[in-house]
Protein backbone atom coordinates (compact mmCIF):
# COMPACT_ATOMS: atom_id res chain seq x y z
CA UNK A 1 0.00 0.00 0.00
CA UNK A 2 1.51 3.34 -0.66
CA UNK A 3 -0.04 7.07 0.03
CA UNK A 4 -1.40 9.12 -2.34
CA UNK A 5 -1.53 13.55 -1.84
CA UNK A 6 -4.55 14.54 -3.75
CA UNK A 7 -5.12 18.38 -4.47
CA UNK A 8 -8.45 20.39 -5.30
CA UNK A 9 -9.24 24.05 -4.77
CA UNK A 10 -12.62 25.68 -3.59
CA UNK A 11 -14.68 28.75 -3.94
CA UNK A 12 -14.29 29.41 -0.14
CA UNK A 13 -12.96 28.32 3.19
CA UNK A 14 -16.52 27.31 4.37
CA UNK A 15 -16.96 24.76 0.95
CA UNK A 16 -13.42 23.28 1.80
CA UNK A 17 -14.19 22.64 4.95
CA UNK A 18 -17.64 20.98 4.63
CA UNK A 19 -16.17 18.92 2.15
CA UNK A 20 -12.95 18.47 3.78
CA UNK A 21 -14.51 17.37 6.87
CA UNK A 22 -17.42 14.89 4.49
CA UNK A 23 -14.52 13.18 3.15
CA UNK A 24 -12.61 12.06 6.34
CA UNK A 25 -15.58 11.03 7.76
CA UNK A 26 -16.23 8.65 5.21
CA UNK A 27 -12.87 7.37 5.71
CA UNK A 28 -11.71 8.48 1.96
CA UNK A 29 -8.81 10.38 3.16
CA UNK A 30 -6.94 10.55 6.70
CA UNK A 31 -6.72 14.03 6.63
CA UNK A 32 -7.12 17.24 4.87
CA UNK A 33 -5.36 20.49 4.60
CA UNK A 34 -7.48 23.66 3.68
CA UNK A 35 -5.21 26.64 2.49
CA UNK A 36 -6.71 30.01 1.64
CA UNK A 37 -4.59 30.77 -1.90
CA UNK A 38 -5.04 33.50 -4.79
CA UNK A 39 -5.36 32.16 -7.88
CA UNK A 40 -4.68 33.44 -11.56
CA UNK A 41 -5.88 31.43 -13.89
CA UNK A 42 -7.47 31.76 -17.41
CA UNK A 43 -11.53 30.60 -18.15
CA UNK A 44 -13.50 31.34 -21.10
CA UNK A 45 -10.75 33.30 -22.74
CA UNK A 46 -10.43 35.78 -19.91
CA UNK A 47 -7.48 35.97 -17.02
CA UNK A 48 -9.40 35.51 -13.76
CA UNK A 49 -7.82 36.46 -9.87
CA UNK A 50 -9.62 35.63 -7.15
CA UNK A 51 -9.48 34.05 -3.29
CA UNK A 52 -9.84 30.46 -3.35
CA UNK A 53 -9.43 27.59 -0.73
CA UNK A 54 -6.70 25.24 -1.86
CA UNK A 55 -7.17 21.27 -0.01
CA UNK A 56 -4.36 18.43 -0.07
CA UNK A 57 -6.30 15.21 1.04
CA UNK A 58 -4.19 12.69 1.81
CA UNK A 59 -5.04 8.99 1.26
CA UNK A 60 -3.78 5.55 0.10
CA UNK A 61 -3.42 4.53 -3.29
CA UNK A 62 -6.33 1.85 -2.98
CA UNK A 63 -8.86 5.11 -2.05
CA UNK A 64 -7.27 7.62 -4.25
CA UNK A 65 -9.55 6.87 -7.56
CA UNK A 66 -12.75 6.73 -4.87
CA UNK A 67 -11.81 10.12 -4.02
CA UNK A 68 -11.41 11.91 -6.59
CA UNK A 69 -14.93 10.62 -7.61
CA UNK A 70 -16.32 11.54 -4.79
CA UNK A 71 -14.43 15.23 -4.93
CA UNK A 72 -15.98 15.48 -8.58
CA UNK A 73 -19.63 14.17 -7.94
CA UNK A 74 -19.97 17.01 -5.28
CA UNK A 75 -17.63 19.68 -6.56
CA UNK A 76 -19.13 23.73 -7.00
CA UNK A 77 -16.89 24.20 -9.97
CA UNK A 78 -17.65 22.92 -13.87
CA UNK A 79 -14.23 22.37 -13.79
CA UNK A 80 -12.89 21.23 -10.85
CA UNK A 81 -8.95 20.94 -10.28
CA UNK A 82 -8.24 17.14 -9.42
CA UNK A 83 -4.11 15.89 -9.20
CA UNK A 84 -3.11 12.99 -7.32
CA UNK A 85 0.60 12.51 -6.21
CA UNK A 86 2.69 9.95 -5.45
CA UNK A 87 5.11 10.51 -2.73
CA UNK A 88 8.94 8.95 -4.00
CA UNK A 89 8.69 8.48 0.09
CA UNK A 90 6.49 8.35 3.14
CA UNK A 91 7.47 7.46 6.59
CA UNK A 92 6.52 3.90 7.83
CA UNK A 93 4.81 5.22 10.56
CA UNK A 94 2.95 7.98 8.87
CA UNK A 95 1.72 5.22 6.28
CA UNK A 96 0.49 2.88 8.83
CA UNK A 97 -2.01 5.61 10.11
CA UNK A 98 -2.77 6.63 6.72
CA UNK A 99 -3.77 3.12 6.22
CA UNK A 100 -5.91 2.51 9.55
CA UNK A 101 -7.60 5.48 9.06
CA UNK A 102 -8.92 4.94 5.86
CA UNK A 103 -9.89 1.36 6.24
Amino acid sequence: MAGRLVFTTYPDEETASKEAKRLVEQREAACANIFKVRSIYTWKDKIEETDESIVIFKTTSRKASKLMGSISSKHPYDVPELIQVAPSKIGAKYLKWLTESTK
